[in-house]
């Protein structure tokens, strides 16, 4: 099975929107495969004060407790079962944990794939003169 089949199917089997009071979750999952072939999955955060928190970082942070930084691929699967890209702050997020992850694919549609640096082209690290 393609990487992204297994990636979708984990992220849309931990997706589904609850509400509790002020809180809202799980309206948007994310997967993602290790360099290493583990998976992480990850939901979102919405609060009505505005703190929150992506898919992405919640995935990245489950990886992270494995000690492991370097990411092969990623999916975000949204409440309506459709497939969006991570936005500018969790492309950030998965560079700053680790460089190598320039590298990472990242499915973009359900036909579209392209890699982190394709995506972040001029990456301020590289420009910050120190």
């Amino acid at each position: 099975m393609d990487v992204f089949e297994g990636l979708v199917a984990r992220a849309r089997a931990v997706q589904g929107q609850f509400v509790r009071g002020d809180l809202k979750a799980a309206s948007v999952a994310a997967a993602l495969q290790t360099v290493g072939g583990q998976v992480y999955t990850g939901v979102n955060i919405d609060l009505a004060c505005g703190i929150g928190l992506c898919a992405e970082h919640s995935a990245v942070s489950r990886m992270l407790e494995a000690r492991e930084t370097q990411i092969d691929a990623i999916v975000a699967v949204w409440d309506d079962g459709h497939i969006f890209p991570p936005c500018g702050r969790c492309r950030e997020l998965l560079l700053q944990v680790d460089a190598a992850n320039v590298g990472t694919r990242v499915m973009l549609t359900p036909t579209e794939v392209r890699t982190l640096g394709e995506l972040m082209p001029f990456r301020w690290q590289e420009h910050r003169g120190w």
